[in-house]
């Protein structure tokens, strides 16, 4: 994948320099089937471990972190949810909200409006902050996966995730020091990992992160 030839670090310079609350961490679970598989398994030989044991187990599990600027991820993520709400009828409350096939076509013109921002941000210049636009705009495509889940217009449902697969491509070929991000790669293995379910639960044809 071309955006991965950028310079990936553990912990990016500017990261370090910037203050803790400065900096937004997005901690992401394990999700490989074949642990979770094995997880269940070992539940009862688990639960007779010694304690020690179970501890060095979830020591060697490997961290599934993102780390982002903050308010502008923050605001942005609670805007588009906001407007996600808005758009389908439902009431930004934290409440019960109903999404059905019709619930598709507002969803996605949030989605693209979203997009046009960060690519006027990368037209820009600013990297980081498209970057921080583009994660907050994938969190929303995730949990309100009813856009594409629910769809009656497969076309449509293609080229957000094509529009939104060329902008990150395009945010991530700067380095992780200008994004200001780390875990670039737990990042695209998060986004990898919804375009296959869409693509293999739904026929969907688009190109992605594979």
């Amino acid at each position: 994948m071309s955006a991965k030839a950028a310079k990936t670090t553990t912990t990016t310079p500017a990261a370090e320099a910037a203050p803790a609350d400065d900096m937004f961490t997005i901690n992401f679970d394990s999700d490989d089937e074949e642990e979770d598989e094995e997880d269940e398994e070992e539940e009862e030989d688990e639960a007779a471990e010694p304690s020690a044991k179970r501890a060095r187990k979830d020591a060697d599990k490997p961290v599934r972190q993102v780390i982002v600027p903050r308010d502008p991820t923050l605001k942005k993520l609670d805007a588009i949810t906001t407007a996600i709400m808005k758009a389908t009828g439902n009431d930004d409350d934290g409440g019960f909200s109903m999404f059905n096939t019709s619930s598709s076509y507002p969803m996605q013109m949030v989605l693209k409006k979203e997009m046009a921002v960060a690519r006027k941000m990368l037209k820009e210049g600013k990297h980081s902050q498209a970057l921080c636009v583009l994660i907050a705009i994938f969190m929303n495509m995730e949990r309100y996966d009813y856009w594409f889940s629910d769809s009656d217009d497969s076309r449509m449902v293609e080229t957000t995730f094509t529009s939104f697969y060329k902008l990150v491509q395009d945010a991530l070929k700067k380095d992780d020091a200008t994004l200001r991000l780390t875990g670039r790669d737990v990042l695209v293995e998060k986004m990898a990992k919804l375009g296959r379910a869409a693509k293999e639960s739904f026929d969907y044809e688009f190109k992605w992160f594979d």
